[in-house]
């Protein structure tokens, strides 16, 4: 992750400073899982394989492959281990596994429409 967001001019220390501050492990989902308790979850991913967005025709073709792809496998790995925590402190989820999907807006836009009603029920509208 850290060179996904160097390559975007970003700095991965401005989030909670440097990897040892307490803050990072303050803000980790996995040792804070029970926080989320009585939260309506919805989380999906992708699996870093190129899915229907990456046609020869997407100008973003290569961007996809080449960095979402490795980001979104990134992406599910973590997820696999959110879904594992969360089913030991039994807490439930709605997990999402696509068999497919790169990192990449067209898969986010998608997956917001599905995720709708669980937002939307959270929002109270």
């Amino acid at each position: 992750m850290a060179s996904t967001v160097t390559i975007e001019r970003g700095g991965i220390e401005n989030m909670w400073g440097r990897f040892d501050d307490q803050k990072w492990a303050e803000h980790d989902v996995l040792l804070g899982a029970e926080k989320l308790r009585g939260t309506a979850l919805y989380v999906s991913t992708g699996t870093g394989v190129p899915g229907p967005h990456e046609t020869l025709d997407n100008p973003d073709l290569v961007a996809h492959v080449v960095r979402g792809g490795p980001v979104e496998a990134g992406a599910n790995f973590c997820t696999r281990r959110l879904d594992d925590r969360l089913r030991a402190v039994g807490i439930p989820a709605t997990i999402v596994y696509n068999p497919v999907g790169v990192h990449a807006w067209t898969y986010w836009r998608e997956e917001l429409a599905k995720s709708w009603p669980t937002l939307a029920a959270s929002l109270n509208i």
